[in-house]
């Protein structure tokens, strides 16, 4: 959907796709701070977390973040966004942040009830 928004918004303003797949909110919120300073104004950030932390904890503990920790760790990732984020000489901006929940999912490694709390 990320070259959706490219095409679609094309001469009209950049469509930055940085996305960390295979990573749980846990990391993401570990990683926040790196990945927010982009050298540009930016306007609006998606962010869709939670399609690898609702993975069975018996299948990929790894990978597992129990719900609690996974509403902990969005509200950080958000929050961070939000903050002031001051990038060279760019001027302080505040995007606005939609979040994106993760799909259904019916693989083997995802229970559905949990997946339903996600």
């Amino acid at each position: 959907w990320g070259a959706a928004l490219q095409h679609s918004y094309a001469a009209k303003l950049d469509v930055l796709n940085r996305g960390l797949s295979g990573y749980t909110t846990r990391w993401g919120c570990q990683l926040v701070d790196q990945v927010r300073c982009i050298p540009q104004k930016v306007l609006l950030v998606t962010l869709f977390w939670g399609a690898n932390d609702h993975v069975s904890a018996e299948s990929r503990p790894e990978y597992h973040v129990p719900l609690q920790e996974y509403m902990k760790n969005l509200r950080c990732i958000i929050q961070a966004f939000r903050a002031p984020t001051f990038c060279g000489d760019l001027v302080e901006h505040r995007p606005k942040v939609v979040v994106i929940t993760p799909p259904p999912s019916n693989r083997e490694d995802r229970d559905p009830a949990t997946s339903a709390k996600y």
